[in-house]
């Protein structure tokens, strides 16, 4: 198990960040551009404040070393449970063609900052159960995330319209 912690900060309201990062064509478009070969992301229940989302993805697979694996994918499916009031997610990520050896969960929240200016926070565990190798795959998944977290903020920033 290893657990990650990624924080960005952004020039906008908070409300105007959050609702920008739980619309659905915002989750494909993410998606898309890191990596995920198809995504689809609708929402499928309201219960009060809380607002139901799922993504499925299919991505392509890498080897114990990071390389792609020609012509192999993996799907996964994303639950969110977006708090609209709180601007908070609690997520979790099924990796359908792993069973239970690769689990995700975490959270996504947007703090305010000032009148024009909000934090993203997103955290999350990721357990690789494979004997001998799960501990070193986790921290190539956490290494990698926080590889991409630049370009990541980039892409926020010009979906927010703060950058061209």
């Amino acid at each position: 198990m290893a657990e990650f912690k990624l924080v960005s900060e952004y020039p906008v309201r908070a409300r105007l960040l959050f609702d920008l990062v739980r619309k659905p064509a915002f989750q494909e478009a993410m998606a898309l551009r890191f990596g995920a070969l198809e995504v689809t992301a609708s929402e499928f229940a309201r219960k009060g404040d809380i607002l139901q989302m799922k993504i499925e993805r299919t991505d392509p697979v890498r080897d114990f070393v990071g390389r792609l694996t020609s012509g192999k994918t993996e799907r996964s499916v994303i639950i969110h449970d977006w708090n609209l009031d709180r601007l908070e997610s609690h997520w979790t990520r099924h990796f359908l063609d792993r069973g239970r050896t690769v689990s995700a969960e975490g959270s996504v929240r947007v703090d305010v900052l000032g009148r024009e200016a909000c934090r993203l926070v997103e955290d999350g565990i990721i357990t690789i159960k494979i004997p001998l190798l799960g501990r070193m795959l986790e921290q190539r998944v956490i290494d990698k995330l926080t590889e991409m977290q630049p370009m990541r903020v980039d892409f926020i920033m010009k979906q927010l319209g703060c950058k061209e």
